[in-house]
């Protein structure tokens, strides 16, 4: 009797690199700065500049053209970079689909005062 074992094909599995690299890879990208990058996703330079140079040895390539005031992408760096805005775009786009489209609430600041005498009698009418 022969006993055959069918293993999952790894090459269906989606291998991405965590989520959180590609928002500071596409950040930096489309800024061409480490630190604008890290200022708009609200982390230090250093955790923008580790999440990038841990992608790259993830994906094995350079991304950045790095000199001491400016970063440039690569080639590699460039087709990344399109992709990482393509597949965003189409996941906020899938996402908004998402949300309800009838949600009619309507939100007013006022004192209390004016709420109390003014705004409460007309709500109801």
């Amino acid at each position: 009797m022969i006993l055959t074992i069918q293993m999952p094909d790894d090459s269906l599995k989606h291998v991405l690199p965590p989520l959180d690299r590609l928002k500071v890879f596409e950040a930096s990208a489309r800024l061409l700065s480490f630190s604008q990058a890290a200022r708009e996703l609200c982390i230090t330079k250093g955790a923008a500049s580790y999440q990038i140079r841990m992608l790259e040895e993830e994906l094995d390539t350079r991304l950045f053209k790095r000199s001491v005031r400016q970063v440039l992408l690569t080639d590699a760096g460039q087709l990344l970079f399109l992709t990482v805005q393509q597949v965003f775009a189409e996941l906020g786009g899938g996402l908004t689909k998402l949300k309800r489209t009838d949600n009619r609430d309507v939100r007013i600041g006022a004192t209390t005062y004016v709420a109390a005498r003014w705004l409460s009698p007309r709500i109801a009418s």
